[in-house]
């Protein structure tokens, strides 16, 4: 909500108080979203958005026109898009690859948070839901 997000999601980072609140460990390494990065999380995270939503504001935050083979970007992107949105991370971080292999530089904090949101469906899944986005409409 506020744009700060911890930048090593992992099981002992956490705990549940006996008051049943979420205590968080580990806080010297917050990340502060931008406005586009606040932007992107909440549409990579809202499991009812569309492809092309997210498709047009990861190619606008990665400056994909920049990039020397635009249109072979965007394809990748798609790609990328449609990994997270299956909650594929492992998937999405390939294209992450393929596109710093065409000259596209995603910023740390992207990596990052591909890394927390595929920590954090871990995390939903030994909790017993099926994924992140039970989480979210829990």
């Amino acid at each position: 909500a506020n744009g700060v997000v911890l930048s090593d999601i992992h099981p002992g980072n956490f705990a549940v108080t006996p008051d049943r609140k979420v205590a968080v460990y580990d806080r010297n390494y917050l990340l502060k979203l931008t406005p586009e990065e606040r932007e992107l999380t909440a549409l990579f995270l809202n499991p009812s958005a569309s492809g092309s939503a997210r498709e047009e504001v990861l190619c606008r935050y990665l400056k994909i026109d920049a990039a020397p083979d635009p249109e072979r970007a965007r394809l990748e992107i798609a790609t990328v898009v449609t990994r997270m949105g299956e909650l594929d991370w492992r998937g999405a971080q390939q294209g992450l690859f393929r596109l710093r292999q065409m000259g596209v530089r995603p910023p740390l904090h992207f990596t990052l948070l591909l890394k927390n949101l595929h920590a954090l469906n871990g995390l939903a899944r030994k909790a017993g839901l099926k994924n992140l986005f039970d989480v979210i409409a829990a």
